[in-house]
């Protein structure tokens, strides 16, 4: 009863299932557009799937195209030059020996006083005269002859002005015994006449055939003895006396060119050190090395006759009268000092040429300001710095000896004091 109550609930009407309540049935159409949909979603998955197939195919062709053109870059690139490849392997590296006397220009400064005269110390005859306008009259030496007598020619700070006799003291006593010590005698260091002194006058006039000093005239220094000069060497300019003629104390004897009182040499940190040859005015003149003031008389007196004094003495004076002409306008000038000064420039060398090697700077180490370590077959030699010249350092050894090679960069760090050392 039940079973037929079920199938009753359901009829056909018009070829459609129906419930029993006349409600038109549904399941059909369900299953239809489920079957549908299942269609709809196989075609869009076949169709994706050559979509994505294509997009992986196009990928990999590109990445395959940019490593083809990667390899065929690195290919085809050519190859850096050995010059610009870093290596820091030494090698080694001729180098070419030559002989270096370093010849150059050195600046003076130059001190000199105005022109002077030279007079004599006491009356009486010219019987011997050594003047010639030019020529030099240095201390130390007898220029002139009065009644037979020699005069002994001195430049000192003070004039002689007293009888100078045993321990007599005073500035006079230490000028004169500083100049007897400059022309290379024994004199004492001090203010004091001593019996050096007495001996260092006496071993100078006996040199000059001049009177010497004598127990019986008490030791005596007697300033009419003595040719004062304001310089270590004057130039005469004019000759004022003449042989024959009768001269009385302070009667000029001689006129001279402005006298050079000092000659400082101005430093170079180029040049290479050793003694030197100076040439003033034509003539050589020797110069020690380290030497800051020239020295030597005859050089002194050969620089008021250079050219290359008179050029620089003309060029200050006519820088000195611009400078009055511009001051005179507004206060009155100081009267002039009696000392000049001027640089003035000359040529010299080194005495003795150094046989010096010409070596890249890379080929240097343990570098100081003059001396330096290289490396020669790889064991180090200490070098003395020269010069620079054309972007390469001269040295030379500190034995004289010469090398045909370094190594660069060198092919040790060692010091090579202990090398310099031996070397000296």
């Amino acid at each position: 009863m039940a079973d037929k109550k079920q199938r009753s609930r359901f009829s056909i009407r018009g070829g459609k299932l129906s419930r029993g309540n006349g409600m038109p049935g549904t399941i059909a159409p369900l299953r239809r557009r489920a079957k549908s949909s299942r269609n709809r979603s196989g075609e869009a998955d076949s169709a994706a799937r050559p979509r994505v197939a294509k997009s992986v195919g196009v990928l990999l062709a590109a990445m395959l195209l940019a490593v083809g053109a990667v390899g065929g870059f690195l290919l085809a690139r050519p190859p850096v030059p050995g010059t610009m490849v870093s290596s820091t392997q030494p090698k080694t590296v001729s180098v070419p020996v030559s002989s270096f006397d370093d010849e150059r220009d050195v600046t003076l400064r130059v001190t000199s006083s105005a022109s002077q005269t030279i007079t004599s110390p006491v009356s009486g005859t010219i019987t011997s005269l050594s003047c010639t306008p030019g020529s030099a009259i240095n201390s130390g030496t007898a220029p002139i002859s009065i009644d037979l007598m020699p005069k002994i020619a001195l430049a000192t700070t003070v004039p002689p002005f007293r009888t100078l006799t045993p321990n007599t003291r005073g500035d006079d006593v230490a000028a004169l015994n500083t100049e007897l010590r400059r022309l290379g005698y024994q004199a004492p260091q001090g203010n004091a006449v001593t019996w050096d002194t007495i001996a260092a006058y006496n071993a100078l006039a006996h040199t000059v055939n001049a009177p010497e000093l004598t127990a019986a005239a008490g030791w005596t220094i007697d300033p009419a003895a003595i040719v004062w000069l304001p310089a270590a060497s004057a130039t005469s300019s004019q000759c004022l006396a003449r042989v024959g003629q009768t001269v009385t104390p302070g009667q000029e004897l001689f006129s001279t060119k402005p006298v050079v009182t000092a000659a400082a040499i101005q430093p170079d940190a180029n040049a290479a050190a050793g003694d030197r040859i100076m040439t003033i005015a034509g003539v050589q003149f020797p110069v020690a090395n380290g030497a800051k003031q020239i020295t030597d008389a005859k050089a002194l007196a050969a620089i008021p006759a250079s050219a290359e004094f008179a050029e620089a003495s003309a060029t200050g004076a006519q820088h000195s009268q611009a400078n009055g002409a511009a001051a005179s306008g507004t206060q009155t000038a100081a009267p002039a000092s009696d000392a000049t000064t001027v640089t003035v420039t000359y040529p010299w060398r080194l005495t003795k040429p150094v046989s010096t090697m010409s070596v890249p700077p890379s080929a240097l180490y343990d570098v100081t300001d003059t001396t330096a370590c290289v490396t020669v077959a790889g064991k180090p030699r200490g070098v003395t710095i020269v010069a620079s010249q054309l972007g390469r350092s001269m040295v030379s050894t500190r034995d004289g000896s010469t090398f045909r090679s370094v190594d660069v960069p060198p092919r040790s760090s060692a010091s090579c004091a202990a090398n310099a050392s031996a070397s000296r």
